[in-house]
């Protein structure tokens, strides 16, 4: 990884979460349009479908591509903090429940940590980079490996 990367500061993460906080809200009045619908089903199915939305828009994501789709749009990517790998599943669910568990308040960490990173992400040892400078690190090791 690239020890000398620029990790964006809150004014660039803060749109990222507020995309992401919006699409989740739309999973969540979706979920009270159509509950009186779901009358007849199971408990589990009833509360198993905003968690199973949550769960494919942050962890899995995440997991996946490095992405939340706030982080695509503001050109971030979710790495290790010592090594340039992505999450593993259980490393992405825990930063999500933390992330959710505390909210707003997990980003004030953001303005005291030495990488910007957030309560979630610090809790996990996650860092949260600019792609570009993620892209530049791997162009620049492969220079050096050719």
């Amino acid at each position: 990884m690239n020890t000398t990367a620029e990790y964006p500061r809150l004014i660039r993460q803060v749109p990222a979460v507020l995309v992401d906080s919006l699409l989740l809200g739309i999973v969540v009045f979706s979920w009270w349009g159509i509950l009186p619908a779901m009358d007849g089903l199971p408990v589990y199915i009833k509360v198993g479908y905003p968690i199973f939305w949550w769960f494919l828009l942050d962890p899995l994501l995440v997991t996946l591509t490095g992405e939340t789709i706030g982080h695509r749009l503001r050109g971030l990517l979710v790495q290790r903090r010592l090594t340039p790998d992505r999450l593993g599943i259980i490393g992405s669910i825990v930063r999500a429940v933390l992330k959710v568990a505390t909210g707003w308040w997990s980003f004030i960490f953001v303005l005291a940590t030495q990488n910007y990173q957030a309560l979630h992400d610090l809790t996990v040892g996650f860092v949260v980079n600019k792609l570009s400078d993620v892209i530049e690190s791997i162009k620049t090791s492969l220079e050096h490996h050719a």
